[in-house]
């Protein structure tokens, strides 16, 4: 079976650049922004995005529901990591800055959800009247 690969690049300075590769398989969705060079040399920002099969699978693995931040509204978990070094001796390491926006933006609509369900509650009135 074949997926196809989709994006533009474009070839400048002797590396091989693209704004946004996308690779959409059965289980997993790839996307991935930067370039390599004619010498080998990689860096690339990759998202990979997990089917809601998959990380659920993933997530019974953890305790109680600690993967839920980083699952999107469809429950497909997201995962953001960059790959550097060169073909030979590829490097990967985790997209820090693209985790903590990812887990403040879910945080923030949780805590949103929670307030606006429990309104009542906060504001002391009955959920009865």
């Amino acid at each position: 079976m074949r997926y196809p690969l989709t994006g533009g690049i474009q070839i400048k300075d002797g590396r091989i650049q693209s704004d946004h590769l996308q690779l959409i398989g059965p289980s997993t969705e790839w996307i991935a922004s930067g370039s390599s060079g004619i010498d080998g040399s990689m860096d690339y920002q990759v998202q990979l995005t997990l089917s809601d099969m998959i990380s659920n699978k993933l997530g019974n693995a953890f305790p109680g529901n600690s993967l839920a931040m980083f699952k999107d509204q469809i429950g497909r978990m997201g995962v953001h990591f960059r790959l550097g070094g060169t073909i030979t001796d590829p490097s990967f390491s985790w997209n820090t800055s693209a985790v903590k926006k990812q887990v403040k933006e879910r945080v923030g609509g949780l805590a949103k959800t929670l307030i606006a369900e429990n309104k009542n509650n906060i504001l002391g009135q009955s959920s009865l009247s």
